[in-house]
């Protein structure tokens, strides 16, 4: 089996794998968010969303989520129609045919407006748009055809040239020549028919198609387009797709034996491949390969094959609108010089591929664990079966050399192997020197051991200076060309004593790159310096498994992780992976080689990815876009504007983003911050939300970017936003609060010292009463009383009447004494105390004049509080008129009547006496009093008298 094998390896052709197409759809319904599943209408607009026309709402997609847009009977300013039919598109605006007519959405705000429709029977609904210029749109509607002015707004219906036209239009799709002018064949039109919608004339008139096509019409056009090859394509009402090569001669292609493609007829185009849309599901013609392939429901490729509508996007995914199927996302991934090689049909083991080796021959070995395949430059297979672990080890080595060397190197072991008793071939080899390398142990050519190492062999390569170096599970050796073992390199460095090297690979430059389970290491052998690259430096995994250099110098690596490639010039690594058409995102050991100067080769977990490093770097981008598409605040969507005011209690926020990667956008890492909260960016991969809760009041700016590579960052999109302070935190609430915390202890203070002179006025009070009501009748007694003395040993009756003043001095004395008290006491401030008292007066003075008193109050008084001031002069005031009334106006009756009015209290006492003169009183003691006594307290007082009787009337306010 070996020798047959080498003889395979020495005459075979070099390997030049054919390409391979790949076909992915992802299928999007409403069970991923889309309104509907009839889709009319799909495009991508100039920020990158794919927008959906269904039969129930407008779509939004941005890789994660869809957005949908309804009409509202709520809201005059949504959708005013939910049925879309077609979407064109200006910078700010996309432009909707509906089944009421045109509608302009803002794809900004969101607001929609309909069209005012210069006729009644355009009412029925628009279908078909077609962009002329920056300004102008043209519309078909069922029986007519308009232009729309996307400046003003202006809807404009084009009248035909002849009469017998107006018959023959009808519902049409439009479609441009070689000269971009637009075309339409109306539904009801003959083969001949063909009419030109003129935005300058503003007129449609009717043209000869052989003057526009250099073929043959075959029956009614519905639609054409000529492809990157100059081909033409013309979709017939009956016949479907055919095509015409630039001469207008029938291209034989495979499309007539396809089904029947009736009543759809959208198509996109892209670099080699044409799209056409058909009730069969979506045909791809390649124009390179001349090979047609249907994708459709056979293969669960999209669930409905009736197919409406097509674009393709900037990633060259081709988006299938379908009826009741959802909207389809064909991912078509060329390998033309990027493919992989994975179920092949013929293949005896699994996609899992532990080892590629390219022989002299130029062929490939492809092995597993015990299996192998020689494929030829066809990528036919020549040669598979099983292999021992001889052929395995030699291979893993990367030893080369011809067979003649091969088999003396393998008679040469095999003698050391035997003497040894070990297992024949196990990691065994030779290199240029005829040193054998065999279970971690090298030989001279003679069989003398150089060298024995604790670990196996992963790689050996040779530098200029026929060097030998020796990358193992255990270390890292160097072996000169006299055999001299200089020791062992890495493992003396405490820094890299635990690296595990998996590869290795010298390049001209003096320089070892080498292959570990921490990183990329780039070592300079001369100074014997080296540099190492981890997923800090951009690299997608740290475990490195294959190393490779391409034609430019650059070096390949792969990982755990998908490949990537260290750009030498710039010192920066670009990753790939599936989103790049790779078939392994995880790879192997042994599994990598170089074909040529144009193809490397990788091997991994789910087969072989087959390379062309010049091809690949050129189509991927280094940095995606990035766009900040809504904000939720408090969990409400909120419309988006580049710098926002909100107040104090809206903290709560949610922005979402993306970069309209449709591809891969699980694979998106995006990092975000929010400055004014922290400075600090956070990083996610494939989550395009970042939520910030309870945000103190202040400005902040979100920014976020966006990479493939967490290395090549997008440049920032930001959003600036506002929280303002509660009133209570704002400048001018806390001056008034300092303001009024200022006026409150000046108040204080005031209050303060008021309640001192209160005091004050209060004492002084006191003393005056004590001095004008007690002092004037003690002085009285004491005179009364020495008086008295004189008189008693010679004047009997006079010295009676002289004690009988001093008792009626004495009694006046008790009760102004007991007045100042009864007025000081605060148990007395209830007003029902003072009317007890007025009333205990009133009668003790009326009873020995024989006067009647009635005394009313209002109950609700009874509770009421008065303050010491008002409560003494009230009492005194209506003291002073009972006095008054009984005593001088020889009264028959006197009433005394409380009551409460509103705010105030009111006091009045009437009597039925004789009255006085207000003039001769005025000069009297009890009027004074009375009157000072109600300014004292701020009362009203109305003083009323005639000969018929006197009334007083108090009116004080109370809380």
């Amino acid at each position: 089996m070996r020798l047959r094998l080498l003889v395979i390896v020495i005459f075979s052709y070099t390997l030049v794998a054919e390409a391979q197409h790949k076909t992915r759809a992802i299928t999007y319904t409403t069970e991923q968010g889309l309104s509907e599943n009839v889709v009319y209408s799909v495009i991508q607009d100039s920020e990158g969303f794919i927008w959906a026309g269904t039969h129930y709402g407008l779509n939004r997609f941005d890789g994660y989520t869809w957005k949908n847009f309804y009409h509202s009977n709520y809201d005059s300013l949504s959708l005013p129609d939910n049925v879309i039919y077609d979407i064109e598109q200006d910078k700010d605006n996309l432009w909707l045919s509906s089944s009421k007519g045109i509608i302009r959405f803002s794809k900004k705000s969101f607001r929609s407006a309909l069209i005012p429709a210069p006729d009644q029977s355009l009412k029925e609904g628009s279908y078909h748009l077609i962009g002329i210029n920056d300004s102008l749109i043209a519309v078909s509607f069922l029986t007519k055809v308009g232009l729309l002015n996307t400046r003003t707004n202006g809807l404009q219906i084009l009248r035909t040239e002849q009469k017998n036209d107006e018959a023959k239009i009808g519902y049409n799709r439009f479609f441009r020549t070689g000269g971009g002018k637009i075309y339409f064949a109306a539904d009801q039109a003959g083969p001949q028919d063909l009419f030109q919608a003129d935005p300058i004339s503003k007129t449609i008139r009717n043209v000869v198609p052989e003057s526009l096509f250099p073929f043959e019409p075959l029956g009614s056009i519905q639609n054409y387009f000529i492809d990157g090859t100059r081909h033409h394509w013309v979709y017939y009402k009956n016949l479907g797709w055919r095509a015409y090569d630039h001469t207008g001669k029938p291209d034989d292609m495979p499309l007539t034996d396809l089904p029947t493609t009736v009543s759809t007829s959208s198509y996109a185009a892209s670099g080699d491949k044409v799209w056409l849309s058909s009730n069969a599901g979506v045909i791809c013609y390649d124009m390179t390969r001349h090979t047609t392939e249907l994708i459709n429901n056979h293969d669960h490729s999209i669930l409905v094959n009736k197919v409406y509508c097509l674009t393709i996007d900037r990633q060259q995914n081709v988006w299938a609108g379908t009826f009741g199927g959802g909207l389809s996302k064909i991912s078509t991934s060329d390998f033309t010089t990027n493919y992989g090689y994975q179920n092949q049909p013929d293949l005896l083991m699994g996609n899992m591929i532990t080892g590629l080796k390219k022989m002299r021959s130029g062929n490939l070995l492809i092995y597993d664990f015990t299996n192998y395949e020689v494929r030829d430059q066809q990528f036919r297979k020549i040669e598979s079966g099983s292999v021992g672990s001889d052929i395995m080890q030699y291979l893993r080595l990367g030893l080369d050399m011809d067979e003649k060397r091969a088999r003396g190197s393998v008679q040469r072991i095999k003698e050391i192997i035997r003497k040894s008793g070990e297992p024949v071939f196990l990691y065994a080899g030779t290199d240029s020197m005829g040193r054998i390398y065999h279970n971690g142990n090298v030989f001279d050519s003679t069989g003398k051991i150089i060298l024995k190492t604790p670990g196996s062999f992963t790689k050996i390569v040779t530098d200029k200076w026929d060097n030998a170096w020796l990358a193992t599970n255990a270390g890292l050796y160097k072996i000169l060309p006299d055999n001299t073992v200089r020791g062992i390199v890495f493992p003396k460095n405490k820094a890299m004593a635990d690296f595990i090297f998996i590869d290795a690979l010298y390049t001209g430059d003096s320089t070892l790159w080498l292959a570990t389970q921490e990183g990329l290491i780039k070592m300079n052998l001369p100074s014997m310096k080296y540099v190492r690259y981890d997923v800090g430096a951009g690299l997608p995994d740290n475990y490195i498994y294959q190393i490779q250099d391409d034609k430019f110098g650059n070096i390949w690596v792969s990982t755990n992780k998908g490949l990537s490639c260290l750009n030498i010039e710039e010192n920066k690594f670009r990753n790939f992976g599936k989103r790049h058409g790779l078939v392994n995102s995880e790879y192997n050991s042994f599994s990598s080689c170089k074909l040529n100067d144009t193809t490397l080769v990788f091997g991994g977990t789910s087969g072989i990815d087959f390379i062309n490093p010049e091809s690949l770097m050129a189509s991927s981008r280094l940095v995606p876009d990035i766009l900040i598409t809504g904000a939720k605040i408090n969990n409400i969507d909120t419309l988006l504007q580049s710098s926002m005011t909100v107040p104090y209690r809206m903290n709560n926020w949610e922005f979402s983003f993306t970069t309209n990667d449709f591809e891969f956008p699980q694979d998106m890492y995006f990092r975000y911050r929010l400055t004014g909260a922290s400075d600090e960016w956070i990083y996610s991969k494939g989550v395009n939300k970042a939520t910030f809760s309870i945000l103190k009041p202040g400005k902040y700016d979100f920014e976020v970017q966006a990479s493939y590579n967490k290395n090549e960052w997008s440049k920032v999109a930001a959003v600036s936003f506002r929280i303002t302070r509660p009133f209570f935190q704002t400048w001018w609430f806390l001056f008034l609060c300092l303001a009024a915390v200022s006026a409150f202890i000046f108040w204080l203070f005031k209050y303060r010292l008021q309640q001192r002179v209160n005091m004050l006025n209060m004492r002084n009070r006191i003393s005056r009463d004590l001095h004008d009501e007690v002092g004037s009748s003690l002085s009285g007694i004491k005179i009364f009383s020495q008086m008295a003395e004189e008189k008693i040993d010679v004047d009997i009756d006079t010295t009676r009447r002289y004690l009988q003043k001093v008792q009626r001095y004495c009694e006046t004395v008790l009760s102004s004494m007991n007045d100042i008290v009864w007025t000081i006491n605060p148990d007395n401030d209830r007003f029902i105390k003072v009317y007890r008292k007025l009333h205990s007066y009133a009668m003790s003075v009326a009873e020995p004049q024989n006067v009647k008193v009635k005394f009313s109050e209002s109950g609700i008084l009874n509770d009421q509080r008065l303050n010491m001031e008002d409560r003494k002069n009230l009492y005194l005031i209506a003291k002073e008129a009972i006095n008054n009334a009984i005593k001088y106006s020889a009264c028959q009756h006197l009433e005394v009547q409380m009551k409460r009015s509103k705010d105030r209290l009111v006091m009045e006492i009437k009597d039925d006496g004789k009255g006085f003169d207000p003039a001769l009183a005025i000069n009297g003691n009890g009027l004074r009093n009375i009157r000072e006594r109600a300014d004292e307290m701020k009362a009203e007082l109305d003083l009323n008298t005639s000969n018929k009787g006197t009334t007083v009337r108090v009116s004080v306010r109370i809380p």
